[in-house]
Parts: structure tokens; sequence; C-alpha cells
């Protein structure tokens, strides 16, 4: 929860200028690895969805406020904690791989899966794989991104 607490005291405890001009929100994207892989172990560490996402604003709240980089963090982290809650068996770096990946992805206006419930079977394949980052790579390519394979080959994307 300490993660989670900083994150949420960063993000809805200052109005910075970056809310009020222009958007970079890839930094984002990069924050989503580390809170999908903080709310999966608070959830392995007997957490309720309930006390997970109490100290953020409820949907509604977030669907009347102005758009922003809060509201975006917010509203992903509603999407992380529906996810972990309702589909179990996710494996940390996959899962948080795929959450990043995703979100990059959709800021640059590429495909992702259409739905959890069409990258869920995929993500749990990537449980089978020993290597953690070949894990973090198959939970890349499960959000439609092409990483290369093997010992050495780098962690990036391919275009």
């Amino acid at each position: 929860m300490r993660y989670f607490a900083i994150i949420l005291l960063f993000v809805f405890g200052s109005n910075s200028a970056a809310d009020e001009g222009e958007y970079d929100l890839s930094p984002l994207c990069d924050q989503l690895y580390k809170i999908s892989t903080s709310a999966l172990m608070y959830k392995e560490n007997g957490m309720t969805k309930e006390e997970l996402l109490a100290p953020l604003p409820d949907l509604a709240t977030l669907l009347v406020m102005p758009f922003s980089k809060k509201k975006i963090l917010a509203q992903n982290m509603h999407r992380i904690a529906d996810e972990i809650y309702n589909f179990d068996g996710l494996e940390m770096r996959s899962y948080s791989a795929y959450t990043a990946e995703s979100c990059h992805r959709g800021l640059k206006n590429l495909s992702v899966p259409e739905s959890f419930e069409e990258a869920y079977p995929k993500l749990l394949k990537c449980n089978e794989i020993e290597s953690s980052d070949e894990r973090i790579n198959c939970g890349m390519a499960v959000s439609g991104s092409i990483v290369e394979r093997g010992k050495n080959a780098p962690n990036k994307q391919i275009r």
C-alpha cells in the first residue's frame, strides 16, 4: 500500500503545470508497471479490491473530472483492480509489462487487444515461461508488440 499511497499523494496532491498545459502521458504508462505489480502483491497478501481502491475517487467522480493526468492514472488504477480481482492466475511480470505496453501502444494509436478477456488466456500462457525477462517479453507481445526472443536478444519492440 505504501507505493500506492505515494503515487496517490504525488498525483492527487499536486496541481502541476503539466496538468494545465501540454500532455506527455508516456511516463504514466511507465508508472502502470509499478502500480500493477504493487496491486498484484497486495491482492496476494489478502487486500480486498475495495481496500485497494479506497484512496481513489470513484468512477462516477472520475467521469465528471476534467481531462488530466490525475484522471487518466486513476481510471487506469480502477481498470487494473478490475482485471486482477476478476481474473486469477496473473503473473506479476507478464501482466505488468502487458499493462504498461498496452498503454504506450494506445498513446501511439497502435493496436492492442480489444478486451482483457481476449488477452487473459495469452497472459496465462506467459506463466509457463521460466525466464523473468521472457515473461516480460511475453506480456509485451500479448499487448501487440513484437519483441525479439532468445537469450541474446535485446528487450525492445521491433518496428
